[in-house]
């Protein structure tokens, strides 16, 4: 179940072609590191999100008002229980972005918040 805040990208074809194409550019092996750092960056600005070591992170879904992604996680202070999937949500903040150079200026400044 998406947030409140998330809006499909369904109004422009334009903008749901490069939503999809940022999914699939995030989630390649090349940009691992960045996308983990994200998810960290999020979890860690959450209740309890410190208490979570990630073992793999995925972009599910990229929008026009922020990142969907799935981690598999084990509770940092139970290491032998079971991996959780947990949904971390990144919303850009602002208004919905309206145009396929927006929503890259968007999704470029959150991965390089997370990195620094």
């Amino acid at each position: 179940e998406y947030p409140s805040w998330w809006v499909p990208p369904e109004c422009d074809a334009d903008l749901v072609a490069e939503c999809d194409s940022v999914r699939r550019l995030l989630n390649d092996g090349e940009f691992q590191s960045s996308v983990n750092a994200l998810a960290f960056k999020t979890l860690s600005e959450q209740p309890y999100g410190e208490g979570y070591i990630l073992t793999k992170v995925v972009i599910a879904a990229v929008g026009p008002a922020g990142i969907c992604l799935k981690a598999q996680a084990k509770y940092r202070y139970d290491v032998n229980g079971p991996l959780r999937t947990l949904d971390v949500l990144v919303p850009f903040g602002g208004e919905p972005k309206r145009d396929v150079q927006g929503l890259r200026a968007a999704v470029l400044g959150a991965v390089m918040a997370a990195e620094s």
